[in-house]
């Protein structure tokens, strides 16, 4: 582990109907043609192409069905409503119309491959309840877990398939997870499909634009679309779908807050762009809302806008998504390739490969960890870490700190001596810190050696599992655990029967 435990001297609907859209075959039909490339299109998507691509979703959603619903399953269940979750067009390695067009063919496969006693909730239904998540509170205050949130708003989905894109090895891959929502059981998760070139489109080196062009036209579209743009607080730009913040995005991000404070900048006016991190600071341990821990709810309503961002990388280029979100919700977007050969030699790529997993187990136990600077905070040697935790109901919890080479450590529950009479047991809503300065007498401080990627993975139980776990989960002092990995870690507690678990994980970028 890349850092040291130092002993100090401190204190020891709302029931809103939405109901299930049935659709008829000339919906189907219908739905089927529009999946169908337009004529803007087809510079890059042929109908060959486009053949392939629903061949492709075809064969997943076909896959999805015969392991997750056997034959006698419409025997035993006359009815059941399965929701398609939306994919996120932040995370998303394509465009916004690739996206949408992947989820439209997706949605239409679903629907034309079900089993008769499957009701499909149609794309309109889904955006209803996402909607009605948001506006009634339930998704802020479950920190984001869309089955907490269906819970505790009430709404009636018996399960949910969840989409995930992201690029491996050049090409872009596609997986989906069927999820029991009452149990928050995982049912199945697809292999992994490569999607046709189709739905890329492909630039070339030529388009390409070099570093300091490419955030210049970012401050631009930002600046203009914003002209009272006075303060904002930075998330990081990050590394394809991770949370991880490599040399090459944390450079991006320096020079685009540079561009923006000369952009919006009036020296006449004395106008200057105000600059914050993400700063957590909920005012009470007692009892803690979700949306304390939650920054883009915290700049919401101290009326600040977020800048973020994600890239992709590609042959001999990136394909950069820089984005100000507004304290409304909405977001500006800024896309465009930039040439790698001007990064000069910054790593452009994570150099630890635990920290490109996500998190694989979530169930209704609405759960959150993060740091007072987000749940992807940068730090630099001698910077003290310390832990956020929340559980919206009694929990159990278990967290394991993953260094930059991939050693796995248990820091909760501690050791005896270091555990100052801590229990794995979380109270409703109350926040816990670790270390927390009242009760612990360690830090966790990053020393000078270590640079790149670690992350702590935490997971929160419905009830006490220690017993269901391996002993040597939990060793007598803080050292790595033998031949322990992250993904050995999740089929661990994956394992558990008769408890609900849910994982975060917190992804922190070292930087000399």
């Amino acid at each position: 582990m890349r850092i040291f435990y130092h002993f100090s001297t401190l204190k020891l609907s709302h029931n809103e109907l939405i109901r299930v859209i049935h659709r008829s075959l000339i919906f189907v039909s219908l739905l089927l043609l529009s999946s169908l490339p337009v004529a803007a299109e087809q510079k890059h998507h042929n109908t060959s192409n486009s053949n392939k691509s629903i061949g492709a979703i075809d064969q997943v959603s076909r896959e999805l069905y015969e392991k997750s619903f056997d034959e006698k399953f419409c025997n035993d269940h006359l009815s059941s409503t399965l929701g398609i979750w939306t994919i996120s067009s932040e995370k998303s390695p394509l465009d916004t119309s690739a996206t949408k067009r992947i989820y439209d063919e997706l949605l239409s496969s679903l629907l034309k491959n079900s089993p008769k006693c499957i009701n499909i909730i149609d794309s309109a239904a889904v955006g209803l309840i996402a909607e009605h998540l948001n506006k009634s509170g339930a998704m802020e205050e479950s920190g984001g877990n869309v089955l907490a949130a269906l819970t505790y708003a009430h709404q009636s989905v018996d399960m949910l398939i969840f989409p995930e894109l992201y690029t491996q090895g050049g090409n872009v891959m596609m997986s989906l997870r069927i999820v029991e929502q009452k149990s928050a059981k995982t049912l199945y998760s697809t292999k992994p499909i490569v999607l046709p070139k189709a739905y890329v489109v492909e630039g070339s080196l030529d388009e390409a634009l070099p570093l300091d062009k490419a955030i210049k036209a970012a401050a631009d579209r930002f600046v203009k679309s914003v002209p009272d743009l006075n303060e904002i607080q930075t998330e990081g730009i990050f590394y394809e779908g991770s949370g991880t913040q490599p040399e090459a995005g944390r450079y991006i991000g320096e020079h685009l807050i540079a561009a923006l404070s000369a952009q919006s900048s009036n020296l006449i006016s004395g106008k200057a762009l105000k600059v914050r991190g993400i700063t957590l600071d909920p005012k009470t341990q007692e009892t803690v809302s979700a949306s304390e821990l939650d920054s883009d709810v915290v700049a919401r309503n101290s009326n600040i806008y977020t800048l973020t961002g994600r890239y992709w990388l590609r042959d001999k280029f990136i394909d950069l998504q820089a984005s100000l979100k507004r304290p409304d919700g909405g977001i500006i977007t800024w896309n465009g390739p930039i040439k790698i050969a001007d990064f000069h030699g910054l790593d452009l790529v994570p150099k630890n490969p635990a920290s490109l997993e996500n998190t694989v187990l979530k169930s209704s136990v609405a759960f959150q960890v993060t740091t007072p600077q987000g749940i992807s905070p940068t730090y630099r040697a001698g910077d003290t870490l310390q832990l956020l935790i929340r559980a919206a109901r009694e929990a159990w919890l278990y967290c394991f700190y993953i260094d930059s080479k991939g050693n796995i450590e248990t820091i909760f529950p501690l050791p005896p001596q270091l555990a100052a009479g801590r229990t794995a047991h979380l109270a409703p809503n109350q926040l816990i810190k670790l270390p927390d300065p009242s009760k612990d007498e360690f830090n966790f401080r990053f020393n000078a050696k270590t640079t790149g990627e670690e992350l702590v993975s935490c997971f929160a139980a419905s009830r006490d599992i220690k017993s269901d776990l391996p002993a040597s989960l939990f060793p007598d002092q803080i050292t790595p655990v033998p031949f322990l990995t992250l993904k050995k870690l999740h089929q661990i507690f994956g394992a558990v029967d008769r408890a609900q678990i849910t994982e975060a994980l917190v992804t922190i970028s070292l930087t000399p």
